[in-house]
């Protein structure tokens, strides 16, 4: 997350300091770079989840908490990662993007 945050950053800057405009390519590949950092970050959640033992489970535990915002999270349209993967590719090669069936 912190570096997807600082790639953004330094695209504005070359965008402020000389008009260089952001890819629809650089955008997408951004994006994904965030999607694996939320999915590793839910993952981590769930381990947590599992190996910290059933009283974490009560309902309005923190833990319980996490773990249900990692889930929210995940069924999230802009989460679901198998979806960038044609449009990043076809980025890449100069096609034209069809339009994100969320």
């Amino acid at each position: 997350m912190i570096r997807g945050g600082e790639v953004y950053m330094e695209m504005c800057e070359r965008w402020a300091s000389d008009g260089t405009l952001i890819t629809v390519e650089q955008n997408l590949r951004l994006w994904a770079m965030l999607q694996q950092a939320g999915r590793m970050a839910c993952d981590a959640v769930e381990l947590l989840f599992k190996n910290a033992g059933t009283s974490v489970a009560r309902k309005g535990s923190r833990m319980e908490r996490y773990l249900r915002d990692a889930q929210m999270y995940r069924v999230h349209p802009s989460s679901l990662f198998e979806k960038f993967w044609a449009p990043v590719g076809r980025a890449r090669l100069g096609l034209p993007i069809r339009h994100f069936n969320f």
